[in-house]
């Protein structure tokens, strides 16, 4: 095992509990992992992509010095103010799906509808589709595809669901 962790000078290891990324159903759910934050009991946002950074982001050698670079899309993150988390807040930690999720996504594509004009409010619209669905789905959008291909997940507005039949469709439950 690798690495080090500074204990925190009251909650000692101080765990965190993580959330899956791709919230079933369009509710969080628990992730898969318990992460020891330690000391690091804070989160910084990179301004270009938005990515969170929990423990701050990490140095790495640019311009002649050591930078805190965003690991998502190498921007600069040097000087960003540290939020604080809250005593109880769960992570939101990439890459890997929970059991449940990465169960349907064995299936086929993870549909979950988004308030039209605003990705970030999910509207509870929840859907299996299969891969070649999907894929006739976008076939005018070739690298759309492929990232949703890949991810496994798609965010989708409300007006495109119903335009698919998707908020109609009956409901089939599937094993995850």
């Amino acid at each position: 095992m690798g690495g080090s962790i500074t204990l925190h000078r009251e909650k000692g290891l101080n765990p965190k509990l993580t959330v899956c990324q791709c919230p079933v159903r369009g509710k969080d759910h628990d992730g898969n992992e318990l992460v020891f934050v330690g000391a690091r009991d804070y989160k910084q946002t990179c301004p270009k992509c938005k990515c969170v950074c929990y423990g701050g982001f990490d140095r790495k050698p640019g311009g002649g010095s050591m930078r805190k670079v965003c690991p998502k899309c190498d921007a600069d993150c040097e000087g960003l103010n540290k939020e604080p988390l809250g005593e109880y807040e769960k992570l939101r930690m990439p890459p890997e799906p929970c059991g449940e999720c990465a169960g349907y996504m064995k299936q086929g594509i993870i549909i979950l509808s988004v308030k039209d004009g605003d990705p970030d409010y999910r509207t509870g619209g929840f859907w299996v589709l299969k891969e070649e669905a999907v894929k006739q789905i976008m076939d005018g959008n070739p690298e759309m595809l492929a990232d949703v291909l890949k991810r496994r997940v798609c965010l989708m507005e409300d007006s495109v669901c119903e335009k698919l039949g998707l908020t109609k469709a009956v409901k089939k439950e599937v094993d995850a």
